[in-house]
């Protein structure tokens, strides 16, 4: 209601007060006279002040935790004060000035009427940031005149603040987590203190016990008002009070002393106006303290316009004090021009508002009013005139004022509430003025998940919500379902449940009593094979072995079986179980149960039995099963078979003669044995033939029990008085050792050692031992111990006594008395006792005397207590004519007046003496009573009249005989007001007749009338008079007999709310009995009768009856902008919008549309292609544009990018996959290899066989036939070359210098192309020898030495072993070398990559060229068919043919390149010459041949 932070901490110069008690620093005090402003007429008013006495101040100590402080009082401007003079107010450093725009004038006389001048008056207002517990406020002047002319005063000093968190000590704001520090006994996290354990945060401290009518919160840290307070709350449940206390009424919990505005008076409950809704919570609660200030106000988001507080300007100030009370605006502040307000937002889904709030009409309205306006439609006008009121409470003394209680309840529906309280006053504050407090705004909601609801409840729902009884619902109830409107319509009558209303086949449940059948329907009875399962009322299947079957339909609960199934116990089973046996029936095979006797059976009958089962046992002879076997058979129990007994068992427990369990004739069983006598101990017992055992303690026995004993064994004694066996004897028995027996003592002896009576040892109880003798009283001063039952003897002071010492006396002798109570003797008696000498005892005095002379009533002396000596006697009560004196405890005589007293003197009279009548204020015997007071005759006492009463004949407030101004006497009684049709005379204070059309009335005329007569006659109100017709914009109000107004918005009608019209003004429309701005749901606003009409039935809101006159539209259809209708479907380039149930424009880019997004499309227009809702130019991969349906379909799931759906169509392919031919594949087929760079199969060269890992001939993994054969032939020749270079380095290894230098020509060597993918296949020798034939003539060389070896094999056997070694030496030397080990690659590769000489290491060619260049030469040089020339001359040729190549190494050129040609690369030759150990070194020769 409140905000919790604000608090009002001093309220001072308030009231009438001297300068003495008040507090402030040059206090001077002036009391006003009667002047027209109810705040100053007659009060005090500190000032004035001014020149010579200009300031005037006050330290406020004590202020509690706060962080923010308001100062609000009343300022005069006293008199002349001009332009030239100031006021100055300082608070803390905050200073404010004020100064008069026009001296003497135009202002109001606030304190002294007569003063030459007005005064101007300031509602002061400041709000400052403030922490500390000490405020200082110092008022000054400027003056230039006598302070008697000028200066200012002030009186009413309000000083709020917004205080901390209780858990705070000091705070930069409201909240628990802005604590700056922390109190004592608590702990600091930040800006939050939290009090320690056992401690509780109340009024920034932490206590270890809440305050009075304070109690912990739920976490236990806080103290907070406790609502079950025992000096207000009667009855408590759950931390709320259930009852309150006699003054206190009940509301929400809470004990009140009064119920606020928002609730209603029902006995002691307040009747809380939210119990009026049906699902309301207050969105505003405001203004409600008795006092509060402009924190409350801001924190509530009012705002308010053209408030004032000095001369025409706003003095910052929003609050008055009326009558006791804060009011937002009020006397002096808001008038003309001012307005409060307040917006809300966001409100949920509603249909009513209930707004109250407490109007204070303050001084001369005229005719005006107050007008409460909500989203700029007037709710309500309070208008009044100047004579409107009780009288003055705030404001001008001389006119009356009101307190107007407004409450208004109205439909809203809207999301925003703008509020607006407004005036059209059109006078200053201070001729007219208005203030509010008390403010509340009650919103009835709908439901949750309701879109619009009204009085009934919702009537339309959320989506995935479903209308019932006007309620949302996640799912219908039992016995409802959906249709399409989603709104819950009834089953079929015969389902419980169902998923389609009024459908018989769409049961989902049955009620009860009718199941759910496999076709959906509910039916009385389940088909074959199923189950009535009452538990969910459902034909269940049985289980698959039933033929039929029960509840539960498992295997276990069937009822009949087919086949060759047997049903046993609700089960089908192959065998039947033991105790049945099989019997086979038309679908109702069962397994019969074998006759109740057997345990298995072959037949129906008991003689059918094979077995028995427990307890009966078989009787083989008979096939038959008995519980008893015959009596010379024992119960087999390991066979369930009955068996012999031995011949000498009556009965057995099996064969052997051991196994006896009872004998018959003179045998007795013992031990599973029948003998003839039993042993010690034992007695034969005929009662059952056994040998029954002896009681323990007996030797011998005739019986079982203890005192069947017939001798004992030692150290028992026999009793033969029991016959017992008795360790000891008895008390009253000695032991007879002769005998071995106990005998009996003397009867007086408890214990004795021997028979006679003076042979007691010890006496029984009531007998004492004296001389051995038991005596049932001790003889002389002795008394009997009842402890030891002995004589012992009496103290010397006794005559008799009960114990041995003075105070155990029973009797004296003289001169000694007996003092009862002591049980002494002494020789003198208590004070309330006497000397008793007949019985020479001390006896008490009568309990009424505290001393007396004797035992009766009448011999006192004295008395005690309450109670008086009158005639020897103690008496309670005086007699008549007496009082109980204290001083002396006696009866004394009264006043001669008096009958009762209870004093002396004649003032202390209780009663008088016939004649005289007790004045109850003097107390008093008197001849006359007072002329206020009637005398009692009967009482004899002068009774007061009744307040009401001037004079009267008795008590009762109908026994006035006349009245006290202000009261009128009817029917001997004394009214304020007078009954029936008559009127208070002022004159005689009587109540005289009104005329005769009034009811009541204020005077004896016509228009005297105040209310009419029933039922013809109407009061009204302008004229006071009584008649039978009101006025067209009246009605007649036969609640009070009125002619009441219509409400603002009715033009006609037949009651006072705006629910009672029957026409409206201009801009309202009647809906049932209403006048409404704005016309329900599915009506529409008829400006020719001004009245509601309907919709169409397909429009939701509408602007006319038409179709077409749509705004809104009902639910399943959508508003069509373009005709203003409610259509089913909407045209093709909108969409249905269900939020606002209305057709929208698709984005351009679509063709049609489900939302308004470019990426809600559902088709588009040509050229463009639909995907994921979007129409785009180019689908994205793995889509391909689709020209007959414009859209973008899905490439196959291998495709990456397509030209259509297929898996045949692919353009390209997802990662891991490689296309051919238009489709992808995980892994490419035999002769394609993988191009990762273009992610395709590509075929493989055409001389691979099985695959390859690459475009070229060296990829293949194994190669064609026919090319094998073509690697043969060149493996082969390889070999003679090598064979032969070998040979050659052998014989010019002394040329290897010149060889060097050949190695440094600067040339390289460039290797063929490698073939492309698109190169002519060569599939022959011609092929490779054209490639030969294209190297230099020194490559012819190399090839003529190839076929020059293969004639002369047998020439070169050395040449071979020299090779061998060179070798050696060269694989010695690469070993040595820098050069890195080439990689084997696990492929075959035909052709090898471009090199350069510089690629191979200087030693190889340093050593091995020369050699191998002279060793071809010389092979070259020997041809089989024709002549040579000598080898000399071929080695002088070579030699010329290296100088020339020296000679020519001066023209090196950087880019210029040597091709190695004298033989084809392909490292298959490194396989051939792995296989014949030949050293691979040899391919790496490079040499221009």
């Amino acid at each position: 209601m409140q905000n919790q932070a604000e608090k009002l901490v001093f309220s001072d110069l308030n009231s009438v007060f001297t300068s003495s008690n008040c507090g402030w620093n040059l206090a001077t005090v002036t009391q006003c006279g009667a002047t027209d402003l109810t705040e100053f007429s007659n009060q005090s008013v500190m000032g004035f002040f001014g020149l010579g006495a200009t300031t005037s101040t006050k330290i406020y100590t004590g202020i509690p935790p706060h962080w923010s402080l308001s100062v609000r009082f009343d300022l005069i401007l006293y008199e002349t004060l001009d332009l030239n003079d100031s006021i100055q107010v300082q608070i803390n450093q905050n200073c404010d000035t004020y100064t008069r725009d026009v001296c003497c004038s135009n202002g109001y006389k606030t304190c002294l009427p007569s003063n030459l001048f007005d005064d101007k008056l300031v509602l002061y207002y400041r709000n400052i940031t403030h922490t500390d517990s000490n405020l200082n406020i110092t008022i000054y002047s400027k003056t230039d005149t006598d302070i008697s002319d000028e200066g200012y005063g002030f009186r009413n000093f309000y000083i709020y603040v917004d205080t901390c968190h209780d858990s705070c000590l000091t705070c930069n704001g409201p909240t628990a987590t802005q604590c700056l520090t922390c109190p004592p006994n608590s702990t600091q996290n930040g800006n939050t203190c939290t009090c320690i354990s056992g401690y509780y945060a109340q009024n920034n401290s932490c206590i270890q016990t809440c305050q009075p009518g304070f109690i912990q919160d739920s976490t236990g840290k806080l103290c907070v008002q406790d609502f079950c307070y025992a000096i207000q709350c009667q009855s408590c449940q759950n931390g709320l009070c259930t009852q309150c206390k006699p003054g206190f009424s009940l509301l929400n919990g809470q004990c009140l002393a009064n119920c606020p505005s928002f609730s209603t008076q029902n006995g002691q409950q307040c009747v809380d106006f939210i119990s009026q809704t049906n699902n309301g919570n207050y969105l505003l609660k405001s203004m409600f303290n008795t006092y509060f200030g402009e924190s409350e106000i801001v924190g509530s988001g009012l705002s308010t316009f053209g408030f004032q507080g000095f001369i025409n300007t706003s003095s910052r100030a929003l609050t008055t004090v009326c009558n006791g009370y804060s009011l937002l605006g009020g006397a002096y502040l808001s008038s003309q021009n001012s307005y409060i307000q307040r917006k809300f937002t966001g409100l949920q889904p509603h249909w009513k508002v209930i707004i109250g709030y407490t109007l204070y009409k303050i001084d001369s309205w005229n005719n005006e009013n107050v007008q409460l306006i909500v989203d700029e439609n007037v709710i309500f006008t309070t208008q009044r005139n100047i004579n409107d009121g009780v009288g003055n409470i705030c404001g001008r003394v001389s006119i009356k004022d009101e307190i107007i209680k407004i409450q208004q309840s109205f439909p809203h529906t809207s999301s925003s509430l703008s509020l607006l309280i407004k005036s059209n006053l059109k006078s200053d504050p201070f001729t007219e003025s208005y203030g509010i407090r008390e403010l509340y705004v009650l919103v009835d909601y709908c439901y949750s998940n309701c879109i619009t609801c009204n009085a009934q409840g919702c009537n339309q729902c959320q989506a995935n919500y479903y209308l019932y009884n006007f309620t949302c619902q996640t799912t219908c109830p039992n016995g409802y379902a959906s249709d399409q409107n989603l709104i819950c319509q009834p089953c079929d009558p015969s389902c419980q449940t169902c998923s389609k209303p009024q459908d018989s086949t769409s049961c989902l449940s049955c009620n009860p009593n009718t199941y759910l059948n496999p076709n959906k329907t509910c039916q009385n009875t389940c088909p074959t094979s199923y189950w009535t399962n009452s538990s969910n009322w459902q034909c269940s299947a049985c289980d698959s072995t039933c033929f039929t079957c029960q509840i539960p339909g498992d295997s276990n609960s069937c009822t009949s079986c087919s086949g060759y199934l047997f049903l046993s116990s609700n089960k089908c089973i192959i065998n039947c179980p033991y105790n049945t046996f099989p019997l086979n029936q038309m679908n109702n095979n069962i397994c019969q149960p074998c006759n109740p006797s057997c345990g298995s059976c072959d037949g129906p009958n008991a003689n059918n039995c094979l077995s028995c089962q427990t307890p009966t046992f078989y009787q083989q002879s008979t096939k038959t099963c008995a519980p008893q076997c015959s009596a010379i058979q024992y119960q087999n129990t390991s066979s369930q078979v009955c068996s012999f007994c031995d011949y000498s068992c009556s009965t057995c427990s099996g064969p052997s003669y051991t196994n006896c369990l009872s004998c018959s004739g003179n045998t007795f069983l013992y031990q599973n044995q029948c003998i003839a006598n039993c042993p010690v101990k034992y007695f034969n017992n005929v009662s059952n033939n056994q040998c029954t055992a002896c009681d323990q303690t007996c030797y011998q026995c005739n019986g079982p029990a203890p005192n069947n004993c017939l001798s004992c064994q030692l150290p028992r004694y026999f009793d033969p008085t029991s016959n017992t066996c008795l360790q000891t004897c008895n008390s009253n028995q000695y032991p007879d050792l002769n005998s071995n027996s106990c005998k009996q003592c003397d009867l007086s002896c408890l214990t004795c050692n021997g028979s006679s009576k003076s042979n007691c040892t010890s006496c029984r109880q009531g007998l004492f031992l004296q001389n051995n003798i038991c005596k049932q009283k001790c003889d002389g001063s002795y008394y009997g111990e009842a402890l030891t039952n002995t004589c012992n003897s009496c103290d010397s002071t006794c005559l008799t006594c009960d114990g041995p010492n003075k105070q155990n006396c029973l009797s004296c002798q003289a001169p000694n008395f007996y003092q009862q109570g002591s049980k002494t003797c002494v020789t003198q008696c208590n004070s309330n006792q006497f000397k008793n000498t007949a019985n020479q005892t001390c006896s008490l005095c009568d309990s009424s005397c505290n001393t007396c002379s004797g035992p009766s009533n009448i011999n006192c002396l004295s008395c005690t207590g309450n109670t008086y000596l009158y005639q020897n006697q103690c008496i309670l009560n005086c007699p008549s004519n007496y009082y109980g004196n204290n001083q002396n405890k006696q009866c004394t005589q009264c006043d001669p007046t008096c009958y009762l007293c209870n004093g002396g003197a004649n003032n202390n009279c209780l009663s008088c003496q016939n004649g005289r009548y007790l004045d109850q204020t003097l107390k008093q015997c008197v001849l006359n009573c007072n002329s206020n007071q009637f005398s009692d005759v009967y009482s004899g006492q002068c009774w007061q009249c009744h307040s009401s009463c001037q004079t009267c004949n008795g008590p009762l407030i109908s026994n006035c005989k006349s009245c006290t101004s202000g009261l009128f006497l009817q029917d001997n009684q004394c009214k304020p007001t007078c009954d029936g049709s008559y009127f208070g005379d002022v004159i005689t204070n009587t109540c005289q007749p009104c005329f005769n059309s009034c009811k009541t009335c204020d005077g004896p005329n016509n228009n005297n009338c105040l209310s009419c007569l029933a039922p013809s006659l109407f009061f009204q109100q302008s004229s006071k008079t009584c008649v039978s017709t009101c006025e067209i914009n009246q009605f007649k109000n036969t609640n009070n007999q009125s002619c009441s107004s219509c409400h603002s918005k009715c033009s006609t009608c037949s009651g006072p709310n705006d629910i009672n019209c029957l026409s409206c003004q201009t801009s309202f429309f009647l809906y049932q009995n209403q006048c409404l701005s704005n016309c329900p749901i599915n009506y529409y606003g008829n400006s020719q009768n001004n009245q509601c009409a309907p919709c169409d039935p397909t429009c939701y809101t509408c602007s006319g009856s038409a179709s077409n006159n749509c705004l809104s539209c009902q639910q399943k259809r959508y508003f069509d902008p373009t005709t203003n209708q409610c259509v089913l479907e909407c045209n093709s380039n909108y969409y249905p919008d269900i939020n606002s149930n209305s057709c929208k424009q698709c984005n351009t880019s679509c063709k049609t549309c489900f939302g308004p997004s470019s990426q809600n499309c559902k088709s588009c227009i040509q050229g463009t292609f639909l995907q994921n809702g979007q129409c785009v130019q180019t689908c994205d991969n793995s889509y391909y544009n689709n020209p007959q349906s414009n859209v973008c379909q899905k490439c196959d799931s291998a495709c990456k990018t397509c030209s259509g759906s297929s898996k045949l169509e692919c353009l390209s392919c997802n990662p891991n996959l490689f296309l051919l031919k238009n489709s992808c594949y995980t892994d490419c087929p035999i002769n394609y290899y993988t191009d990762q760079q273009q992610d395709e199969c590509l075929e493989c060269h055409i001389i691979c066989k099985q695959g390859c890992s690459g475009p070229f001939q060296e990829d293949c993994f194994t190669i064609k036939y026919q090319y094998q054969i073509i690697l043969y032939i060149l493996a082969f020749k390889s070999l003679i070359w090598i064979v032969s270079t070998i040979l050659g380095y052998l014989q010019d290894k002394k040329q290897s210098q010149i060889f060097i230098k050949i190695a440094n020509y600067p040339q390289t060597v460039d290797s063929d192309s490698p073939p492309k993918k698109n190169q002519q296949k060569d599939g022959d020798q011609n092929s490779f020898d054209k490639y030969i034939n294209q190297q230099s003539p020194n490559k012819m060389q190399v090839e003529q030495s190839f076929n020059c070896q293969q004639q002369q094999q047998q020439q070169h056997d050395q040449t071979q072993i020299q090779q061998l070694q060179t070798n050696q030496n060269l694989d010695n030397k690469i070993i040595k070398s820098n050069r890195r080990p080439r990689k084997i690659k696990q492929k075959n590769i035909f052709y090898e990559r471009t090199q350069t000489f510089k690629d191979y290491p200087e030693v190889n060619f340093d050593q091995a060229t020369p050699t191998l260049l002279k060793s071809l030469s010389k092979m070259a040089s020997t041809n089989c068919n024709q002549a040579s020339s000598s080898p000399e001359k071929d080695e002088q040729d070579l030699d010329k043919q290296i100088v020339t190549i020296q000679q020519s190494q001066g023209k090196y050129r950087a880019d210029q390149k040597l091709k190695f040609t004298f033989f084809v690369r392909h490292k298959n030759i490194k396989k051939f010459l792995n296989i014949f150990k030949i050293p691979s070194i040899f391919l790496n020769y490079r040499t221009n041949i």
